[in-house]
């Protein structure tokens, strides 16, 4: 899907020089960014590192319009306007190519990273969200500011430190609060790894990996039906069941104790589909659909191994 030479235009490389003069803010991001496209995950995925960079760019240019699928396919990917994106899924694909590489990248948690970008389901905008590295940087430039009342205080203002066994106490009530925030931190950290959404995307992530359309495979027991000669066997009337109309709206006429044979039982091959099956089947490509991603349903067995082993499929299977 990327590939380094796979080349979309040079245009975007200038969307990298963010420049330090537009706040801490932006160069934190410009800078997590560079850390992203330089990663293994992004290195040699050429497409993937323009939509990224892309669509970051658009955020920090504060534009107040929603980032539209069509739009990322006119400016990035050359589509013309107005193009059908039903049937072009390339921007659809290409972001969650971005989401799945993202999420390889921070599997490894950088330490140093001030910013988390993130691509949310469902969204082509991202989410800059601060870590608790960037709190204590920041407070640890504000300590050092040379204007800073602190700074400028006068050697003989300084009061003596009291003694030792004085200054005891909020040290160590320093000491466990601070304890207390990590134990926090790390708590939530593991929350947000294991959290439904978290598990959800992680769930749907190879459906949107691929441009094919999702399969929804519907079961179709076998349905079986009396024969027209048992139909004409038990008519009341000569002719009462001579059309399939009168065969699918009525029944034979029978009596408890009568006997049937095998033979008097017939394949149908046009009832089976459950209503359970169909009401999930509509549920689960309602829900693609508005993630914009193409399904096919498919009944019985109107599907191969061969479809099932090329694009991403959903069986509803019967207990």
């Amino acid at each position: 899907m990327d590939g380094a030479g796979d080349p979309l235009g040079d245009e975007f490389r200038s969307l990298l020089e963010l420049s330090a003069a537009d706040g801490p803010d932006r160069e934190a991001i410009a800078h997590e960014l560079q850390s992203i496209l330089s990663s293994p995950f992004f290195r040699a995925a050429k497409r993937s590192q323009q939509f990224l960079t892309y669509v970051v760019q658009y955020r920090l240019d504060g534009n107040q319009e929603p980032l539209k699928e069509r739009t990322i396919g006119t400016d990035l990917f050359k589509r013309p306007a107005g193009y059908a994106t039903g049937d072009d899924s390339v921007v659809r694909v290409q972001a969650g190519e971005v989401r799945r590489r993202l999420e390889q990248y921070y599997q490894a948690l950088p330490t140093d990273s001030l910013v988390h970008i993130e691509l949310p389901l469902g969204s082509y905008a991202p989410n800059f969200r601060w870590t608790s590295t960037a709190s204590s940087s920041t407070t640890s430039m504000a300590a050092s500011e040379p204007d800073s009342p602190v700074a400028n205080a006068p050697v003989e203002e300084i009061s003596a430190p009291a003694p030792a066994s004085r200054n005891r106490g909020p040290w160590v009530a320093g000491f466990v609060v601070v304890v207390v925030l990590a134990a926090g931190l790390a708590g939530f950290l593991v929350y947000r790894a294991n959290s439904p959404k978290a598990v959800l995307d992680q769930f749907w992530s190879p459906v949107f990996a691929t441009s094919r359309p999702v399969l929804i495979c519907l079961p179709k027991p076998i349905s079986y039906r009396p024969s027209i000669a048992l139909f004409n066997r038990n008519a009341k009337t000569p002719g009462e069941f001579d059309s399939e109309v009168d065969r699918m709206n009525a029944r034979p006429s029978l009596k408890p104790d009568d006997q049937l044979r095998w033979s008097d039982m017939i394949e149908y091959s046009d009832l089976g589909v459950g209503k359970g099956d169909v009401e999930a089947g509509f549920r689960l490509s309602g829900m693609l659909t508005r993630l914009g991603k193409d399904t096919e349903v498919r009944i019985g067995s109107g599907y191969s191994f061969d479809d099932l082993r090329n694009s991403p499929a959903i069986l509803l299977i019967r207990p």
